[in-house]
């Protein structure tokens, strides 16, 4: 049986209507499934945001901390030269009735080294200078054979630190002095971390005293 053109319309018209309720249902489904989409994108960006804002607040904490680790470090670096500081006065305070006598040969002061310096500081004093007592000398550290570094130094601790300044005084009188036809040099005995600071400026001092002569 042909069709006739009002049943033909019809078809179209009817095509035309499912076509529709599909391009419809399409269109709805591809917009849940795109909104679907998107909150999933919008959690994700979320959680990134907050990982940022974690990160950030992280290292922020890290720099804060850093930054007092920094003030710690240099409030003990403080405390450490201060502690030095009076380490270094009391170990002087305890040789201040020392002196050293540096150069002069090994065995040249004989078997009794506290006699030996007791001669060569009264030889340095006036006459009239009342008598001295030495409380102990000997060569410092062990025996150098062979050593390029010259005699041992000799420390004397004197009883009396008055005595010390005035036997000091008076060999930087002399040009030499001299035990036996020796010549040694006398200076004050102080800790190591004093001598090491007086030699890290000894050029400049020296630089300085050229240029005034």
């Amino acid at each position: 049986m042909a069709l006739t053109k009002s049943d033909l319309l019809d078809s179209l018209v009817q095509l035309r209507a499912d076509l529709k309720k599909d391009m419809v249902a399409e269109m709805t489904e591809l917009r849940v499934d795109l909104n679907e989409k998107m909150a999933a994108l919008r959690t994700d960006v979320d959680a990134v945001g907050t990982r940022v804002i974690e990160a950030e607040d992280r290292i922020q904490g890290l720099q804060e901390d850093k930054e007092g680790l920094k003030r710690d470090m240099k409030d003990l670096q403080h405390l450490v030269q201060i502690n030095t500081m009076k380490l270094e006065d009391l170990e002087n305070r305890s040789r201040r009735e020392n002196i050293r006598v540096r150069g002069l040969r090994e065995g040249e002061e004989g078997t009794d080294v506290k006699a030996a310096m007791k001669e060569l500081f009264v030889s340095l004093l006036p006459k009239e200078y009342p008598e001295i007592s030495l409380d102990r000398a000997h060569r410092v550290g062990p025996m150098r054979d062979g050593d390029s570094r010259g005699p041992r130094d000799i420390l004397v601790k004197l009883s009396n630190s008055m005595d010390k300044e005035k036997i000091l005084s008076e060999a930087r009188k002399l040009e030499v002095v001299k035990y036996k036809d020796y010549p040694c040099v006398l200076f004050q005995d102080l800790s190591p971390v004093t001598l090491a600071r007086r030699n890290q400026f000894r050029p400049v001092t020296e630089k300085d005293r050229k240029s005034v002569v």
